[in-house]
């Protein structure tokens, strides 16, 4: 019953890794409504914004990014300026000083787990239960 699977992990594409490898797999699990969600990495800079690290870059993977909080009297957030950006993301989560496990750390493998725990309920059987991933995808982006 596994229905999301969160890669806080990767590499920077290159000719021997590009963004398609493993894609027959990720491809395949997306079919069997199993998504996966992958940190997009954090070696940007200011003025210099990376593009996301394999597998985030992968067309079938949920790429997510790292925020943080600019002012909470409005609610703003702000990209972090290490989190890897660009066109194949499809998620900002908090990433600043997440605590997990007695750990506290930084960066989008902190961000992407918020990501993939709400795939993981919107997947549980209720009204979204049906929805292909893109679909869901595309509604959670149009909502967020």
């Amino acid at each position: 019953n596994i229905v999301a699977h969160n890669m806080s992990w990767g590499t920077r594409p290159s000719a021997d890794l590009p963004c398609s490898t493993l894609d027959s797999v990720f491809g395949f699990l997306k079919s069997i409504r199993m998504v996966q969600v992958a940190a997009a990495g954090d070696d940007s800079t200011p003025g210099q914004i990376r593009s996301p690290f394999w597998p985030a870059c992968n067309q079938h993977v949920v790429a997510v990014g790292a925020s943080d909080i600019q002012s909470e009297n409005t609610f703003t957030w702000i990209v972090t300026p290490t989190s890897n950006a660009g066109p194949e993301l499809s998620f900002f989560a908090p990433g600043v000083d997440i605590t997990a496990g007695g750990v506290t750390a930084s960066g989008s493998s902190m961000a992407a787990p918020h990501i993939t725990a709400i795939y993981a309920v919107m997947m549980a059987p209720n009204a979204w239960y049906s929805l292909p991933i893109d679909d869901l995808t595309a509604h959670l982006e149009r909502s967020s």
